[in-house]
């Protein structure tokens, strides 16, 4: 097995560019219906073919017309996009992170406190076809609900963003300590070559070492709150303010290809605000999530308005692929008794639903005060 090791860093702003995990899964909830019908513009930018894209408790790979989750109790599931079918399914308790020599690649926790896994998965195969062993030599706990870890693949490299958030109190943080918590958070990176089963040394990511602009807050990943810009391919994109008396505007300003442009979102006394997983969308309410209400979708790349939505209490996290969108919702009781939901943005009829395990269930999504 290959040992690699990791030098953390500690970054101003913390680390929030990609997505999180809570004990090893995405925990969210759901609350009544969400009726979409957003135009059909609202769909994810092209990727290259085979190139993995965010989706709820995993990734998926629009060319080959699937998602891969990590489903809380269920293992590791590959599930058809066009129907919500489960075509296989592995007994690992992994995160997917895309294919690189026709294997699924995922990664785990080990059972040294400072150790993830790299597992290679081959359909059919109960058992890994290969293992790596990665060793985080900080003084973090992968195991801590406080560490989140995100697996990207591009070709032959995978590259693992993790971070160790500051401890918080319970409900989403105040808009007054967001920035003192996320201060306070580390974050570190390794590159894996995974053809030559070695590390290499880690490349400048474009999304970290991107200039920080002190954003709006907005919720990506539930129940965590940020105040970094983000980007959206070439375009960086983070949300301003301007107050009158009570009146908050907030703007979604942008710098595609170094030209800043800004357009006005929404006019409110407590404006809230979501980011697509993919950076690419934002959603935005007048009112705070709690109450039934209008939620207004508007496209980074595009600048633009580009469809409404019925909001309803419990929306976490979603994610769009050319003509569909993707949420994850749950039942909150003891436990969240997750499911999938899919939906066509033009017309937005539901398409399927699949219910996708169990967990403990999280924090709420409380007013910020």
């Amino acid at each position: 097995m290959l040992r690699v090791r990791v030098v953390g860093s500690v970054l101003g702003n913390g680390y929030r560019s990609f997505g999180v995990r809570y004990d090893g899964i995405m925990v969210v909830r759901f609350h009544g219906v969400l009726l979409l019908a957003a135009a059909a513009s609202w769909a994810q930018r092209p990727t290259a073919s085979g190139e993995p894209v965010p989706f709820p408790l995993g990734v998926a790979v629009p060319a080959n017309g699937a998602a891969y989750l990590h489903a809380p109790g269920r293992g590791l599931l590959q599930v058809d996009l066009s129907s919500g079918r489960v075509v296989r399914s592995w007994p690992v308790d992994a995160e997917p992170a895309g294919f690189a020599g026709g294997r699924l690649v995922a990664v785990q926790t080990g059972s040294d406190p400072q150790r993830l896994v790299i597992l290679f998965l081959q359909a059919g195969a109960a058992e890994p076809a290969r293992k790596l062993d990665v060793t985080i030599t900080e003084p973090v706990s992968v195991r801590d609900p406080r560490f989140h870890y995100q697996a990207r693949l591009t070709g032959n490299t995978l590259r693992v963003d993790w971070s160790m958030d500051p401890p918080a109190a319970a409900g989403a943080p105040a808009l007054q300590r967001a920035n003192a918590q996320q201060a306070e958070a580390r974050s570190g990176a390794l590159v894996v070559d995974l053809v030559a089963g070695k590390p290499t040394a880690p490349a400048t990511d474009p999304i970290a070492q991107a200039v920080r602009r002190k954003s709006f807050p907005y919720q990506r990943h539930y129940p965590t709150w940020s105040t970094d810009s983000w980007n959206c391919g070439s375009t960086t994109a983070w949300l301003g303010e301007e107050t009158d008396g009570s009146q908050r505007t907030v703007f979604l300003v942008t710098e595609p290809d170094g030209d800043r442009d800004r357009l006005p979102l929404v006019a409110a006394t407590e404006p809230f605000a979501f980011v697509t997983l993919d950076g690419c969308a934002v959603l935005i309410l007048a009112a705070p999530p709690e109450r039934a209400q209008v939620w207004t979708a508007f496209s980074v790349e595009k600048r633009a308005r580009i469809g409404q939505l019925g909001f309803a209490p419990g929306v976490r996290e979603v994610t769009a692929i050319r003509s569909r969108v993707y949420w994850l919702g749950a039942v909150t009781g003891q436990h969240d008794e997750l499911t999938l939901y899919a939906a066509d943005l033009a017309s937005g009829a539901r398409l399927w639903q699949l219910a996708v395990g169990s967990a403990p269930s999280v924090i709420r999504q409380t007013r910020r005060q």
